[in-house]
């Protein structure tokens, strides 16, 4: 493995990444047919050049987990590099890899490397840091992750449902320093067709669980479905032009 390159396994990853979102029939950045769940994080670190990684979970509204962490170091940090490996499973089907890359982060944090994908994550992590990093990492500075929570634009819009698991190496000085695990799942939104007699209004249901009173119920909510052509409640494979609630 090579730390400061992109290694073999990272160019077969971007290049499957790719060409999935090319032959995807729907559109990228799209409305999702699914939401991200994690269901699981652990951090570990065995580098005296790292004081304190912790990390956390928190539930949300919206189907949202967030994830919650903080670095402290003990030394200046002048390079480092970060592998990133994502498994899914589907049920009944053999384990795929998604991702195997290795990046140099100092190159990433300085704006050197100019891969899409990357920037894009990149992008949208920075959001919920309290500072942008820049190399080289400081020593006894808290940089803290707050809630973070998955950008899905620029993700395929529709995606088989399963679990994951990702785990982010954290490469320093050629040792192994620091390694980041997290587990989820990837649910599929659950719709049905609704007909209320009039062609030009169709609505779905979205079913989404609620607990009130200790109770469970199904909170049923009409988004409007514009111009999409449904005639029956089968007729469902439409896109959705707007979200608005039904007058």
């Amino acid at each position: 493995m090579s730390c400061g390159n992109w290694t073999l396994n990272s160019i077969q990853s971007i290049m499957m990444v790719s060409l999935f979102w090319i032959c995807n029939p729907a559109n990228v950045g799209g409305q999702q047919n699914y939401y991200i769940e994690f269901t699981n994080i652990n951090c570990q670190h065995n580098s005296s050049a790292i004081e304190t990684l912790v990390c956390s979970l928190k539930k949300a509204t919206d189907n949202k987990t967030l994830i919650n962490g903080r670095l402290l170091l003990a030394n200046d940090i002048p390079n480092f590099s970060i592998r990133t490996i994502v498994l899914f499973n589907r049920k009944n089907m053999p384990r795929m890899t998604l991702a195997d890359i290795t990046v140099n982060m100092c190159e990433v944090l300085n704006l050197m490397v100019k891969n899409k994908i990357v920037s894009l994550y990149m992008e949208n992590f920075k959001k919920y840091l309290n500072v942008v990093p820049k190399c080289p990492l400081w020593k006894n500075f808290n940089y803290t992750l707050n809630e973070y929570a998955v950008d899905l634009r620029g993700l395929p819009s529709f995606f088989p449902e399963g679990s994951f698991k990702s785990v982010h190496q954290i490469i320093y000085e050629n040792e192994l320093s620091a390694q980041i695990k997290v587990l989820g799942q990837l649910n599929v939104i659950q719709l049905q067709a609704y007909h209320n007699g009039n062609i030009n209004n169709c609505y779905v249901i979205r079913q989404k669980e609620v607990k009130y009173d200790q109770t469970i119920f199904h909170a049923l909510g009409l988004v409007r479905m514009q111009a999409c052509g449904c005639r029956s409640p089968a007729q469902i494979l439409c896109f959705i032009h707007q979200y608005q609630l039904p007058a």
